[in-house]
C-alpha cells in the first residue's frame, strides 16, 4: 500500500478511519489542545497556524513516507480522534504506534476498533514486523487498552510504558478478534 491522500477512507464496523484534508486541521489543533484530552501524555499541545501546515505537509500530503495519520470518524461523521504510525524504518519494519480518543469519546470502543484497523494496514498493507507504543506512565486508561489487545509490555523500560506488539502474535490474535 502506498500512503494514502487526503480524503482517503478505511471503512469499519463502528468507525471509519480518514486520511485529512486540510479543513481537518481545525480539529486536529482542538483534540491536541483539549486539556482533558491530552492530560495523561504530557498536556495541550497548541499548534500554530504555520506549524500546523507544515505537519500536515510532513505528516500527511504530500508526506514523509514514514508516517501515516488517519483521523477516526463515527459512522455519522463525527470526528473522535486519532490514529496512525510513526517513523516506520523500511529496512527493519518497525514503527510506533498513537492513538488519541477525545476525552468525552473514551470508553465507548472507538479506540480499540481504529487500533485494529491500523494494525490491519501495518502488517498486511506495509509487511510491518513489530509496532510499538511509549505510553506515558499516566495514561492508565491507553496502556489498559492496549494490552487487552494483545500488546506486550517490555519490563526493561521505567521511563515509560513500552507496549508492542509483533507481526507472529498479530497473526495468532486474529483468530481471537
Amino acid at each position: 500500500m502506498k500512503f494514502p491522500e487526503p480524503g482517503f477512507t478505511v471503512k469499519g464496523t463502528f468507525i471509519d478511519l480518514k486520511t485529512p484534508e486540510r479543513i481537518d486541521l481545525n480539529y486536529i489543533k482542538w483534540l491536541w489542545s483539549d486539556p482533558n484530552t491530552m492530560k495523561e501524555v504530557g498536556g495541550p499541545i497548541l499548534l500554530e497556524p504555520g506549524m500546523a501546515v507544515n505537519w500536515y505537509e510532513q505528516m500527511v500530503f504530500p508526506g514523509n513516507g514514514k508516517d501515516l495519520y488517519f483521523l477516526i470518524f463515527t459512522k455519522r461523521g463525527s470526528p473522535v480522534g486519532e490514529v496512525g504510525f510513526h517513523r516506520f524504518d523500511t529496512e527493519k519494519k518497525k514503527a510506533e504506534l498513537n492513538v488519541k480518543i477525545s476525552a468525552k469519546n473514551r470508553g465507548k470502543g472507538y479506540g480499540s476498533e481504529a487500533v485494529k484497523m491500523l494494525l490491519n494496514i501495518f502488517f498486511k498493507e506495509f509487511h510491518g514486523e513489530i509496532i510499538s507504543d511509549p505510553v506515558a506512565l499516566k495514561n492508565i486508561n491507553g496502556s489498559k487498552m492496549l494490552i487487552s489487545l494483545g500488546f506486550v509490555q517490555d519490563k526493561s523500560i521505567s521511563e515509560h510504558c513500552l507496549l508492542y506488539l509483533s507481526k507472529k502474535r498479530y497473526q495468532l490474535l486474529l483468530l481471537r478478534w
